[in-house]
């Protein structure tokens, strides 16, 4: 789970909270204020409950669940990746994050437009190979003792792998 996902996840429960306030204090309150306190309360907990099923839907039935893992040789490091369609927000770019086998947190690696070919060169190396002309916002190392080489290569010589 990379800060990302546990910052949505806050975000969503903050929501849920601040609903759950709205119709409590609606208890001690009457008139008018009382029937705007109770309808604002549902709305923002029905939005809370709505995003967090959409979510779940995308996401998958656990947490953390990206649309892809792949492990390195000795199963010691998982990679990530997590396509525009996965995540809550709207967005074009995929992200791909870095976390040691049995940890919870995650740290993300690479962000782009495009899916690049993964690679483990070895029990502790990720190779990216993505082409020149993908808009790449991040390609970095990892603190979690990872190394990530970021590769670009000519956009003609580059074939995305399909997964099964």
């Amino acid at each position: 789970m990379s800060i990302r996902e546990i910052s949505i996840a806050l975000v969503l429960s903050v929501f849920a909270c601040i609903g759950v306030l709205l119709l409590w204090r609606a208890k001690s309150t009457t008139g008018w204020p009382k029937r705007f306190l109770r309808v604002s309360g549902a709305i923002v907990i029905l939005f809370a409950a709505f995003e967090l099923l959409n979510w779940h839907a995308k996401r998958g039935s656990r947490m953390p669940a990206p649309v892809f893992t792949m492990e390195s040789r000795d199963g010691s490091f998982i990679a990530e990746v997590v396509e525009p369609d996965g995540d809550l927000f709207w967005s074009n770019l995929v992200r791909i994050s870095v976390r040691r086998s049995g940890y919870i947190l995650a740290e993300e690696v690479f962000k782009g437009t495009a899916e690049p070919n993964l690679d483990w060169l070895d029990n502790r190396t990720l190779q990216l190979t993505y082409p020149e002309t993908t808009g790449v916002l991040k390609c970095a190392s990892s603190w979690s003792g990872a190394t990530i080489v970021c590769r670009q290569i000519p956009a003609s010589r580059f074939k995305p792998r399909l997964r099964e």
